[in-house]
Formats: structure tokens, C-alpha cells, sequence
């Protein structure tokens, strides 16, 4: 699984740099969903609310770290990179309208997220967020013609 983060790490440019584990946490650690789980895989330390341990313990299964990048086992076994809000809206930039997209729906947006080896806890929602928000896709859409009443 390792070989395959690499590999897809290695087509990144964004991602190809790895940061050393103190900047990584660091800069994680700042209000961020994977810090608990870079302070648990790291350090050791549990959350102090037993119900966020417990989940953070039941989820962790899921997770493993690889330097000072944390991934999430893939539905198909594929490492998924975990990103933060700021890399997700840059990805899905890229993923949506860059040289690889084609102004795509929610749904394809979404398989295309994780296809192309990327995760984080909101995925579904802030793809239908971003595709909503595209002024391209808005204005090309298909038009609704059925009447707002019944009749």
C-alpha cells in the first residue's frame, strides 16, 4: 500500500514535497479534522471526551500514516490521501474544471475524487457545494421546465 502512495504522490507536483513530522503536525494541528488522529498515530494522546476517544479509537482502524502524511485505507484497498478544507477546494479546482475536467455533476465529481486517491469527511458535500456554486455549470445546465404548482 505504501508503494502505491508513493506512486501517487510522485504524480502530484503540489503533493511531491513531504514535509518533516514536526511541520506536518504543526501545521495540521491548527484546527484541522485529522489532528486528533496525527496526535494519536504521533504521540499517543487521546482525545480527553471519552465518546471523541472511543470514535477516534473505533476509526483508526481505517487510517494509517505514512512520514508525516496521514491516509485512509481505500475502499478497494488504495491509500487515499487526507486532505484539509484549503488542499480539498484546490483539488476539486483542479479535478473539476482544470486540464483533466469537464465541468462533471456531483456524483462524478465525488468518484473522480476518489479515484484519483484523495479523501476527507465532507467529501460529498462540498462536492455538491462546488458543483452548485460553478457559474459554468449553472449557466449550461439543463433547464427545469416543469411548472413550480401543481396545475
Amino acid at each position: 500500500m505504501r508503494k502505491q502512495a508513493a506512486e501517487i504522490q510522485a504524480n502530484c507536483p503540489k503533493c511531491a514535497k513531504i514535509p518533516c513530522t514536526e511541520e506536518s503536525f504543526t501545521v495540521s494541528f491548527a484546527e484541522d479534522w485529522r489532528a486528533p488522529y496525527l496526535a494519536s498515530f504521533i504521540n499517543g494522546v487521546l482525545p480527553t471526551n471519552p465518546k471523541h476517544a472511543r470514535k477516534l479509537k473505533r476509526t483508526m482502524k481505517r487510517y494509517f500514516i505514512d512520514g508525516s502524511t496521514l491516509y485512509r485505507k481505500g475502499f478497494n484497498g488504495e491509500p487515499l490521501k487526507c486532505l484539509g478544507k484549503s488542499e480539498a477546494q484546490q483539488v476539486m479546482q483542479e479535478i473539476h474544471a482544470g486540464e483533466c475536467g469537464e465541468h462533471q455533476g456531483m456524483k462524478k465529481l465525488y468518484r473522480q475524487l476518489l479515484s484519483v486517491g484523495y479523501y476527507w469527511p465532507t467529501m460529498k458535500n462540498d462536492a455538491y457545494d462546488f458543483v452548485k456554486r460553478c457559474h459554468t455549470c449553472q449557466v449550461h445546465a439543463n433547464l427545469s421546465h416543469k411548472p413550480p404548482t401543481l396545475l
